[in-house]
């Protein structure tokens, strides 16, 4: 007997925040990429591979805005030329791709973007990986539980213990502090980065978070879960918003939520 296939419901934003007019964020939802500051939500059957993402151009590098639109192009190009492709062997082709660009491209040299993605295959699995500061959560029966590491140069030297919170913060906010970060870089000069990857098994009632650091810049793990309560994703990532909106906001904010529900389920 064939197993049905899950249903995935999604709901997400992405906004340029109080301080930017130009949005430098970008979200990829199922193979169609966002960047105009907007709402969306809708439903997914999984019969194949579905991808979502969110890309963060990288703030003091060239060309932000349009970096994390074509990181995120070039992903769902790559998706439907080799869709067999894992995770990790996706760096290679992808880095690849933004070489070709920069290239031939002058205004994307050295440009840069973040980027975190999660794959759901038919059965449910999901694959969570990611390079940068954007962030990862699992929300189910125990509450919030982040899924992801920071990779910005900041945290990783902090984790040493051997410098300043202080002098790590303010060097994280020069260019030269955000060039060495962990980033996809539109350089002939650049290496692929590295990425953090989790493997998750989603059950129906869960639900899988991503952000960017704009918005846990001013929300605290503890705030995003009661965003979340009540398993609504829409009602969910409007408070995440509203929440954000009501801080300073200076950075451009994106979130999306995505949950699976089993498509003999009669609520789903």
């Amino acid at each position: 007997m064939t197993t049905p296939n899950y249903i995935l419901n999604y709901a997400a934003f992405t906004h340029p925040g109080k301080r930017f007019r130009q949005n430098q964020d970008a979200l990829l939802l199922d193979g169609a990429v966002h960047q105009k500051a907007g709402f969306w939500h809708g439903t997914v059957l999984l019969d194949e591979m579905k991808r979502f993402a969110i890309a963060d151009g990288a703030g003091g590098l060239p060309n932000a805005a349009a970096a994390s639109r074509r990181l995120l192009q070039e992903l769902a190009e790559l998706d439907q030329s080799r869709p067999q492709l894992l995770p990790r062997q996706r760096l290679i082709p992808l880095h690849n791709r933004l070489l070709k660009i920069c290239k031939s491209q002058r205004s994307f040299q050295n440009a840069g973007s973040t980027l975190i993605t999660a794959e759901f295959a038919p059965g449910g699995q999901m694959s969570l990986w990611h390079a940068g500061d954007s962030r990862g959560y699992h929300f189910g029966a125990q509450g919030l539980r982040l899924l992801t590491d920071d990779h910005t140069l900041a945290f990783c030297l902090g984790r040493s213990g051997k410098h300043s919170f202080a002098n790590l913060k303010d060097f994280s906010m020069t260019n030269a502090g955000k060039a060495l970060d962990n980033l996809f870089i539109f350089s002939t000069e650049a290496e692929e980065p590295f990425i953090g990857l989790r493997l998750v098994k989603l059950m129906p009632g869960e639900l899988l978070l991503m952000v960017s650091d704009g918005v846990t810049q001013y929300l605290t793990n503890e705030l995003l879960e009661e965003c979340l309560s009540g398993n609504n994703l829409v009602q969910g990532i409007k408070r995440i918003f509203d929440s954000v909106m009501t801080t300073e906001a200076e950075d451009n904010i994106s979130a999306l939520a995505m949950s699976l529900v089993s498509p003999n389920d009669d609520n789903p």
